[in-house]
């Protein structure tokens, strides 16, 4: 009996040896595990680090988002070629705004080219005029023009109101001018 106590006692201080040790065993396969994703995760981590120090090499000739700047790729170029005819066709209240601060100004300097194109041939100043007419700035007068008339308000209120809301407008001078303009070109 003694024995077989004795045996039993073996036998169970070796099972809990074994467990110990098994436990021991899974312990160290799962640091072994973590330390390999911890390693695969340092890689990762590495190559993230270093593609975003290429990416950023790359980027180091534009201008940063936050400087307000605009980098080279936002500014595009416009190719189009535009003759005296095609300028007039295209003239908006920037481009009339940025000849002079005086509308009076301003509008001898489109004169002139009007009567630059007239010196050329009777037909180019007929289709200058025809152009200026389609352009946007005469284009905004006509709305302003017609926002008056269905409103039944007097013009200075619609481009007081087209002010306010942040719309393009002329100034009354501006308006003025333009009309004037206008009236030398009437055939």
């Amino acid at each position: 009996d003694k024995e077989d106590k004795k045996n039993k006692e073996v036998n169970k201080d070796n099972k809990e040896t074994e467990e110990k040790t098994k436990k021991e065993d899974d312990k160290k396969k799962k640091l072994e595990v973590n330390s390999s994703k911890g390693s695969e995760i340092n890689d990762n981590i590495k190559e993230v680090s270093q593609e975003n120090k290429n990416s950023i090499s790359n980027n180091l000739s534009q201008a940063p988002v936050s400087s307000g700047k605009k980098s080279m790729q936002d500014i595009k170029v416009n190719n189009r070629i535009m003759g005296p005819i095609d300028e007039l066709r295209y003239f908006n209240l920037k481009n009339f705004r940025r000849l002079s601060s005086e509308p009076t100004e301003a509008f001898a300097k489109i004169k002139d080219k009007i009567d630059l194109l007239a010196k050329e041939s009777y037909e180019k100043k007929i289709e200058g005029i025809q152009a200026w007419r389609e352009n946007p700035l005469n284009k905004l007068y006509h709305q302003i023009s017609i926002e008056s008339l269905n409103k039944s308000k007097p013009i200075s209120e619609v481009l007081k109101q087209r002010q306010e809301n942040d719309m393009d407008y002329l100034s009354s001078e501006e308006l003025k001018a333009l009309v004037a303009f206008n009236k030398s070109y009437m055939f």
